[in-house]
């Protein structure tokens, strides 16, 4: 009985060994038919050669644009295809998982979680944050749509915020 699972156990081993290697010889071989093929695509349309960029062009208006720590815009919080809630915003809107130090460090060849500033450990929400123009604190766990300029909304918002009365 031991010498037939020894022969199952060796057969198992070498079917598993030549499976391997007919495997990366299949993968080393698209992998060059690929190159290939990319090689010839780069001398039959290679890329144009051009003087100005929409794409760079507009991420350097968006970096303008929102980079004003006075800049007011409008933020529309909508959930389940409803508007929740509309705000005017003060700077910008922000990520909650924008952090100011690493949220990982190193330790020996593998990294670990780094405290935050407050010197908690953990993750935050995958959500939104911002102030309004009345300096109120907000985040946000859903769709929105962040504009810098009011839109006309056909209903209105299913919550209203009233700003207090000083």
């Amino acid at each position: 009985m031991k010498k037939i699972v020894k022969i199952v156990v060796l057969i198992t081993l070498i079917a598993l060994v030549i499976s391997t290697m007919t495997g990366c010889t299949a993968m080393d071989t698209e992998y060059d038919l690929n190159t290939k093929q990319i090689q010839k695509f780069q001398e039959t349309q290679p890329i144009p050669q051009i003087d100005f960029s929409n794409t760079r062009d507009a991420v350097i208006k968006r970096i303008e644009r929102w980079s004003d720590p006075n800049k007011i815009s409008y933020i529309y919080l909508i959930s389940y295809g409803r508007v929740m809630a509309f705000y005017t915003v003060k700077g910008s809107v922000e990520s909650k998982r924008s952090y100011l130090s690493p949220v990982w460090r190193p330790y020996g060849s593998v990294a670990v979680d780094a405290p935050d500033v407050d010197g908690t450990y953990g993750d935050n929400a995958d959500s939104i944050f911002f102030f309004t123009t009345e300096g109120v604190y907000v985040e946000w766990k859903g769709d929105y749509m962040w504009v810098d300029q009011p839109l006309q909304l056909s209903t209105p918002p299913e919550l209203i915020y009233v700003a207090p009365k000083p």
